[in-house]
């Protein structure tokens, strides 16, 4: 006996095949990565796998799989009692069999690892509604304030919002509506004519039957669009409505102006057939609702901006900014297009918009939560939501003027009250919140950060603060809604109360502020604070209160001069300085702000009317002059002394050679050169190999003739012989040196080389010049100070100095490393390219100076002169 089975194909991952729309798959996801324990019972495996794993089907059509899915079992779930829910979300059923005990043997079978026992359980929670409602409305009146539970509450909400999106995805892809067209051959032959066609009587039957049932479609299709009314409220709605309207009425009116449906319909004409006149009847229904649905889109689409704004924007201002624009658009409709010309029509969409406005006022302002922002935020939003329900009717009435005055078209006469009634009285409302929040940031004013930081002990202040805030305690804990006009009564109440504690504690904030003003931090803020406090609007006795308290400030002034003046003259010999900053600039820098903290009480004292005739005030005064005085004078000295020292040292610095020669140190040469020598000071400088003046060529040639005679020709009989030869130096004794100043290293060095005397180049600069400039910096920019010319412009030379220094110690170290690694013959065979590089060095130790202008030419012809491009073959 042959059995077909069905056939059962496994596999891991993604389902990368296409897609049999006709086939059932079975899925099984994996929650977890860790391993899974052993088990040893299936009673186990029920509690522990299910945790694990989550196994469903769906059919080939995944789209009406999930939309099946999300209507039926997920969504009657969440249709139960908010109590049952939450027991069944965390994981607890049992709890719901011990509330109906009667199904305790039916529901306890249940291991709630299916959909449909989700649905039976929901069953029986609908049947509990009534009973529970009454249950949560107490817990309601007892704990108003919003708990955790109100996450729970937004999850329905959020399953809606996702069906919705499923379904309109799968309308617009799968649902679209298909004209049933016969598979008859005789419409696809082209040798029939529809004249021939007309005579054969069992196609005409069967193209009538095909007609009857495409009138049917399209009245079915435009009922159903009809009955998907717009059961939201909102503008925006609006639009989707007539968008989702005309999308499905466009499909199937194009489906009817295919060359295969006009064939049909010609066919039956020849035939003289009665279904022709009905389906002309219903395709002009369908054209008309379809344009109709065409039109509204275009016209909704002007406005769909506003409308989004209004309905998603969290911003009420900017909604306020945009109704203007709004009404204008609206306007404009009213007069272009044929279905918002009517007045039923017109006041809907008008009436959407004023819900929506009303809504955003529910949603923002409300009080359970209001008041737990920052009150600035509070009033501004406040503000922000009367503004814009007021512009909505001012605009309103300014376009129904407009139109009026105009004497074109119709009159905007709609119902007032529909439009108004309610945003009317939410703008009261928003008025009444708004004044609530201005009361609270006036206290917050008196009693916030400012009055804080002028005060040592803050207990009292922040009791003080404590029954601010529970004045609004009565606002938040209201048990029913503000915003609906038949409560306006009790919201009256609600706000005279309200202003009953406000006069309560302000009588409370005239003893504190008495208290406050005996402990102050400093003078400067409670003079502020005061001046803030004596401008508030409050009650005479507090005003009169205030005024008392400047001497009290006064006095905290004169405290403040005597501790400066002794942080004075603590330090001022060796004052603490900010990090970077040098002595001088450091010091004035301290000086100055210690006198800084004095200045702005003392600018602030000066215009204060209260203390125009006050005897602490002048006292105060001469103690602050004279402390004013001996910190500049400390300033001066200090400054006046940096600038003679800073003068002499950049004279000194400018007026020096590019570069000097030193001797190279030897180590224990001049150790014994040191021990040998002692005569003058010329010998014992030629010594020194760091010395900062730079050798001269006289200092050279007393060194190389002491040297040579070893010590039998005294100094002073040492004279300069004219050369017989250019090539060599010759010394006769017994006469004193007369050309001793006009030797130059020119004549020195004819072919012989630094090295021959046992000399270097180096960079002939003082660092201290860069001292005495970011000294300078300092002075100028950070303490104000005008500084002499000569100074200033020293520093203005910041930049070039930098770059000539580092480009001639880059010159000089590459010519001395070099000659340090050569060796005797190698001197001797680049005698002549190291002699043409000394030759271009000579300027910069006999006529170029650091105020020249050649600087960077003579660097140039240097750096072309080095070793690197004169020697590139060693």
């Amino acid at each position: 006996m042959m059995m077909k089975l069905p056939k059962f194909n496994g596999g891991f991952g993604e389902i990368t095949e296409n897609t049999d729309l006709n086939t059932k798959y079975v899925y099984v996801m994996r929650l977890t990565e860790t391993p899974i324990e052993t088990l040893d019972s299936e009673i186990s495996a029920r509690q522990i796998m299910s945790k694990n794993f989550i196994v469903g089907s769906c059919s080939g059509k995944f789209l009406k799989s999930i939309w099946d899915v999300l209507r039926q079992p997920y969504n009657e779930f969440f249709d139960s009692n908010s109590n049952v829910n939450q027991k069944l979300l965390d994981g607890s059923p049992t709890e719901m069999l011990k509330a109906e005990p009667k199904n305790k043997n039916k529901l306890s079978c249940m291991n709630f690892n299916r959909y449909s026992h989700y649905y039976q359980l929901s069953t029986r929670a609908r049947e509990m509604r009534l009973k529970q409602s009454i249950d949560s409305e107490k817990k309601k009146e007892n704990n108003p304030l919003p708990d955790s539970t109100s996450v729970h509450a937004e999850t329905p909400e959020d399953l809606q919002s996702l069906i919705n999106s499923v379904e309109w995805t799968f309308e617009h892809t799968e649902g679209v509506t298909h004209l049933p067209i016969p598979n008859l051959p005789q419409l696809s032959d082209p040798k029939l004519t529809a004249n021939v066609l007309a005579n054969d009587k069992d196609l005409i039957e069967t193209l009538d039957e095909t007609v009857t049932s495409w009138c049917t479609q399209i009245a079915n299709t435009i009922e159903a669009s009809l009955i998907k009314n717009m059961e939201a409220e909102g503008p925006l709605d609006e639009f989707n409505f007539w968008n989702t309207h005309h999308t499905s009425l466009s499909n199937l009116n194009e489906q009817l102006n295919t060359t295969l449906v006009h064939y049909v319909i010609s066919i039956l004409i020849n035939a003289n057939s009665d279904t022709v006149k009905a389906f002309d009847v219903q395709k002009d229904k369908l054209i008309k609702k379809y344009l109709q649905a065409r039109e509204n889109v275009e016209f909704l689409s002007t406005l769909l901006q506003y409308f989004t704004i209004i309905t998603k924007s969290p911003n009420l201002k900017e909604i306020g900014n945009i109704i203007p624009g709004l009404i204008d658009g609206l306007n404009m409709l009213w007069m272009l297009s044929e279905f918002y010309s009517k007045d039923e029509n017109m006041v809907a969409l008008l009436e959407r918009i004023a819900h929506c406005l009303c809504q955003k006022i529910e949603v923002h302002l409300s009080v359970q939560t209001l008041f737990l922002l920052p009150y600035g935020d509070v009033y501004k939003l406040a503000v922000n939501a009367k503004n814009m329900l007021e512009k909505w009717k001012k605009c309103y009435m300014l376009t129904r003027q407009k139109i009026e005055n105009s004497g074109k078209g119709a009159r905007w006469e709609f119902d007032r009250r529909r439009l108004f009634h309610r945003t009317d009285y939410l703008a009261s409302v928003c008025d009444d919140l708004s004044k609530v929040a201005r009361v609270l940031i006036q206290f917050e004013n008196i009693f916030g950060t400012e009055l804080k930081s002028i005060l040592k002990d803050q207990t009292e202040i922040q009791k003080i603060i404590k029954l601010v805030q529970q004045l609004v305690f009565s606002i938040q804990t209201v048990d029913f809604s503000l915003f609906i006009p038949d409560n306006k009564e009790n919201w009256d109440v609600i706000i005279n109360e309200f202003y009953k504690d406000v006069a309560i504690v302000e009588d409370k904030a005239k003893i504190f502020i008495d208290d406050s003003f005996e402990n102050l931090r400093s003078s400067e803020e409670a003079m502020e604070m005061l001046l803030k406090l004596t401008n508030f609007e409050t009650r005479e006795s507090i005003h009169e209160q205030l005024t008392m308290k400047f001497g009290v400030i006064m006095q905290q002034f004169m405290k403040e001069i005597t501790t400066i003046q002794s942080i004075f003259n603590e330090h001022k010999d060796d004052p603490p300085l900010l990090h970077n900053h040098p002595p001088v600039a450091g010091a004035i820098f301290w000086s100055r702000s210690l006198c800084k903290k004095l200045n702005k009480s003392l600018s602030l004292f000066e215009t204060v009317t209260q203390l125009a005739d006050s005897e602490q005030k002048i006292i105060a005064f001469s103690y602050y002059k004279s402390l004013k005085q001996t910190m500049t004078d400390y300033e001066n000295k200090k400054l006046n002394d940096w600038v003679q020292n800073s003068t002499y040292v950049i004279n000194k610095s400018m007026k020096k050679k590019l570069l000097k020669v030193v001797r190279i140190n030897n180590g224990n040469h001049d150790d014994n050169a040191k021990k040998e020598f002692s005569i003058k000071e010329s010998v014992i400088t030629l010594m020194k190999s760091n010395s900062e003046d730079s050798l001269t060529p006289t200092d050279v040639i007393n060194y190389e003739l002491y040297k040579k005679n070893n010590n039998k020709i005294k100094l002073a009989q040492i004279v300069t012989l004219k050369t017989q030869n250019k090539n060599m130096l010759k010394w006769t004794p017994g006469k004193n040196i007369k050309k001793k100043e006009t030797t130059s290293w020119r004549d020195l060095q004819e072919n012989h080389l630094l090295k021959d005397y046992n000399l270097m180049y180096s960079v002939n600069f003082m660092k201290e010049l860069f001292e005495i400039i970011y000294e300078t910096e300092i002075l100028e920019y950070l303490v104000g100070t005008d500084l002499p010319l000569i100074i200033r412009q020293c520093a203005m030379q910041k930049d070039r100095l930098h770059n000539e220094l580092e480009k001639l110690e880059s010159i000089v170290k590459e010519y001395n490393d070099l000659q340090n690694k050569l060796v005797s013959f190698e001197c001797q065979l680049l005698r002549d390219h190291l002699y043409d590089v000394e030759k271009h060095l000579h300027p910069g130790l006999e006529r170029i100076t650091w105020t020249s202008l050649g600087i960077m030419d003579f660097i140039k012809n240097s750096s072309n002169s080095t070793i690197t491009k004169n020697i590139c073959v060693y």
